[in-house]
């Protein structure tokens, strides 16, 4: 669940989940997937790197691509996606 005033992003189920329901905004969403590898990254809130990767997708955060964290390890020039301003509907 995610609502565009200020960009909070919302998951997890309230009723079952009492104090799991993690919030965030956008760009928090966005530094984190561009700080770490998703796997690693989804773990700091019990997803799996697929789901992490759906909620991004939901909200228009855009992710690393494949190799990305390779050609950052070995030195290589590698370009990150800047966040857009709106979520797509």
């Amino acid at each position: 669940m995610s609502r565009t005033g200020s960009s909070l992003i919302m998951w997890g189920e309230p009723e079952t989940m009492r104090n799991k329901v993690k919030e965030m905004t956008r760009e928090e969403l966005y530094d984190l997937v561009w700080s770490e590898p998703m796997i690693k990254a989804a773990k700091h809130f019990a997803l799996s790197d697929v789901g992490l990767k759906k909620i991004c997708l939901k909200n228009n955060v855009p992710i690393p691509g494949r190799g990305y964290w390779r050609k950052l390890e070995t030195g290589k020039k590698v370009k990150k996606t800047p966040l857009p301003t709106k979520i797509n509907d």
